[in-house]
Order: C-alpha cells, then sequence, then structure tokens
C-alpha cells in the first residue's frame, strides 16, 4: 500500500507542474520492474525532482526539497548541498529513495510521506548504496589536496571506517555478497563485515579500467553486469570474468554523467549536466533527447529496484 502512496503522490506532483497525468500505467515496483519514471537531484538547489520520458527536464516537478536548507544564498554563493544522485533502494526493508549530496550528507528519504528517515551527519558524498543490514556506504573524490574517503556506516550504532578511495559509484552485489567500487583507475571489489560495532569493507579484487575518467557506475537490467561510462566511451563489466565489452547502443557516448536500462527491453537513459552540449536527459531504442540549460543535473534514475543488488 505504500508504494501505491508514492504513485499517487508522484502523480500528483506531475499534475500541480502542469505535466498533467502520465501515470496511468505505473504499478507497484518490486526488483526488476519500473514505473516509467526518473529520479533527478536538482544541481545548486538541493531538490529531488521527478519526471518520465514524455515531460523530460522542462516538465520535471518537485518531489521534495529540505526546508533545512533550501532557497539560502549569500550573493552568487549557493549555500545549499548539491544533490550528485538520487536513486530508489531498500533499507530495513521498506522501499526508500537515496540522496547523495555534495557538500553536505546522505540522506534516506521516504517515499510514501516524503520524510527524512535517516540523516548521515556531514559527509559530502558522490554516490551512496544501502547495505543488506542497513548499513551505509558512500563514496567521494579527492579534492582540494585532500584524498577521497569511502566510508561504511551502521545506521544502527553509527560506528564506522573510512578508507582512502576516491570513487564514483558503488554497487552492492546480492549473488556476489560484495560490493562493487569504481574508483579512479579500477573497478574493486569489497568483501563487507556483517558487524554493527564493527562494520569493515576488505579489498579482494581489482580490474583496471579500460578508459580513463571514469564517470558512473550502475547495474544492468536483468543482467549480472555492471554499466561503467568513461569520458570516452560507455562499458559492461562482467564480474564473472571481469571482463569489459563496448555498451552497444550507447559505446560512443562521452562522459554521461548516468546511464541506466529501463528494463530488459533495452530502453536506456544516459544524462549529461554541466556539459559544454547543456543538460540533457537522451534516450537510445529508440534514441530521444530532453534538453533544458535550466535544470541543473548531475545523475537521473529510472524508478527500478536492480537485480543486480535486490535477487533476480
Amino acid at each position: 500500500m505504500k508504494r501505491l502512496l508514492i504513485i499517487a503522490l508522484c502523480a500528483a506532483a506531475l499534475t500541480a507542474s502542469g505535466c498533467g497525468s502520465s501515470t496511468a500505467s505505473m504499478k507497484s515496483t518490486k526488483s526488476g520492474s519500473s514505473t516509467g519514471l526518473i529520479w533527478i537531484g536538482r544541481f545548486g538547489e538541493g531538490r529531488v525532482l521527478v519526471t518520465d520520458e514524455n515531460r523530460g527536464l522542462s516538465g520535471a516537478a518537485t518531489f521534495w526539497a529540505d526546508p533545512e536548507t533550501t532557497g539560502r544564498r549569500l550573493g552568487m554563493l549557493s549555500l545549499v548541498p548539491m544533490i550528485y544522485e538520487v536513486k530508489p533502494a531498500v533499507w530495513h526493508r521498506k522501499r526508500v529513495l537515496l540522496v547523495a549530496r555534495y557538500p553536505g550528507d546522505v540522506i534516506i528519504l521516504r517515499e510514501a510521506d516524503q520524510r527524512v528517515a535517516f540523516r548521515t551527519g556531514f559527509y559530502s558524498a558522490f554516490s551512496a548504496e544501502a547495505l543488506p543490514d542497513g548499513a551505509l556506504v558512500m563514496v567521494n573524490l579527492a579534492a582540494e589536496h585532500k584524498p577521497g574517503i569511502m566510508r561504511v556506516l551502521s545506521t544502527e550504532t553509527r560506528h564506522f571506517a573510512d578508507y582512502p578511495v576516491s570513487a564514483y559509484g558503488v554497487a552492492w552485489d546480492k549473488v556476489g555478497n560484495c560490493l562493487w567500487v569504481l574508483a579512479d583507475d579500477a573497478i574493486r571489489r569489497y568483501e563487507y563485515n556483517f558487524d554493527a560495532k564493527n562494520p569493515a569493507l576488505t579489498p579482494r579484487q581489482s580490474f583496471a579500467l579500460p578508459a580513463k575518467n571514469p564517470c558512473d557506475l550502475y547495474p544492468r537490467a536483468g543482467r549480472r553486469e555492471l554499466i561503467v561510462s568513461t569520458a570516452e566511451s560507455v562499458w559492461t563489466f562482467n564480474p564473472e570474468d571481469g571482463g569489459f565489452a563496448p555498451f552497444g547502443p550507447v559505446a560512443d557516448a562521452r562522459g554521461p554523467l548516468a546511464v541506466g536500462e529501463k528494463d530488459l527491453n533495452g530502453r536506456i537513459l544516459y544524462a549529461f549536466g554541466w556539459s559544454p552540449g547543456g543538460n540533457a536527459l537522451c534516450f537510445a531504442n529508440p534514441r530521444g533527447m530532453s534538453q533544458d540549460d535550466k535544470v541543473r543535473l548531475v545523475r537521473a534514475r529510472w524508478d527500478r529496484l536492480p537485480e543486480f543488488t535486490y535477487g533476480f
């Protein structure tokens, strides 16, 4: 029932924004299925937006805005944490949204009532993942001569462990019972210690990237594979053999900050933000694009729970 409430809220948000109703075909979401919604973090304003393929960027509606930070500006300087990633997740058996902000924190947002269920406290994150026991893994990049820090945090005890790793994305692998991390030059596999009082990550394997300047890491739809985007190209990664292959439909896309599949039919979303060509949501199979220079974004995610993380 709670999942149905979020669908109603999204429909209301789109309707209130003048978009009309485009949610008639939505249904309760489980691992591997998609409502067709797209989640976006509005860069520079700290807002979570919701849209779909038809409405695109210009028709995106505000789903949530942090009352603690919204609207705070000092001249041209924004004091609002910038949202780098919004994605569906499961936390303590409940479906939530993970919101990674930089500078700022990671927020677990309840979809049903749009309330904050958990805040990590100050930790600037580019990406985050919820682990099976409710712990969080958060990553960021090296900046201003400071190393990037990967943190694993127990949301039960607040105990945490930090590692000097500069990373762009993380994904839990349910079949492999491990964590995959996209670092500067490699995809790394970590073993997780399920201990609320002593959460820890142990490096086990590392696979060199086929291209420089990584951008994003996200599971494929219906396959035990990951999508890796770089400044020059987009690849798939097979955890079974550590091999990379060009991601056919968008292999030549340069520097997309997010790439994801809607479902097994192959509908692909890839997003560009702060690029010379402007901010855009692009689609493949079939092709299309929604562009709006007024909506600054970093990553966009389909409203679906990846089978790679939550089970096939």
